[in-house]
């Protein structure tokens, strides 16, 4: 009988749950493990996060900061706290420089928060908000040498073409043009 209590308390609070749920979250073009931010060093880069406000009930307002990797990494926006609209989302610019003095394999991971700052309850109600991380790793690629271009050796088509078009109508005009009878 007890655990029947119990269960029917955990199928209780379960449903009651349901209504908290949200699709809320943080797109990146880099992640861990497979998509790394790859750099030559010294090189900086702009990259952008966008925090999907999808599904809520109310509007956001989210904090980023820099937890790992703020000597790499910083948040170019002017205000770090970003209001999110109901079924809207927020840009966040970052932009991520690699040391001068890192040689090719050099891997640094740098993380980033986005903590909501207000918690949209009223008239007293308990809010519940959940924080969101994205982690990345920088990794330094060794440069290239680049290769002298072959193309500086080859003619551009289009020269090639207007030469044939040159060529054809000087032809033409050397046909049509009447011949001297010689004597």
């Amino acid at each position: 009988m007890k655990t029947l209590q119990i269960l029917m308390l955990g199928m209780l609070a379960s449903v009651m749950l349901l209504g908290t749920v949200s699709a809320s979250g943080v797109v990146s073009s880099y992640w861990l493990p497979d998509r790394p931010l790859q750099l030559n060093p010294g090189e900086s880069k702009n990259i952008q996060f966008t925090f999907e406000n999808s599904g809520a009930d109310s509007d956001v307002t989210i904090r980023a900061r820099i937890e790992n990797g703020s000597d790499l990494a910083v948040i170019t926006d002017q205000n770090m706290d970003y209001a999110v609209p109901i079924n809207g989302s927020a840009s966040i610019n970052v932009r991520v420089t690699a040391p001068s003095t890192a040689s090719g394999g050099y891997t640094r991971q740098i993380e980033i928060s986005f903590t909501p700052v207000n918690t949209g309850t009223k008239n007293g109600q308990l809010g519940i908000n959940t924080a969101f991380g994205k982690q990345f790793n920088l990794v330094v690629v060794t440069p290239t040498p680049q290769e002298p271009s072959k193309e500086n050796n080859v003619l551009p088509v289009w020269l090639v073409f207007a030469i044939l078009i040159v060529a054809v109508i000087i032809f033409i005009i050397i046909k049509r043009r009447p011949r001297k009878k010689v004597k």
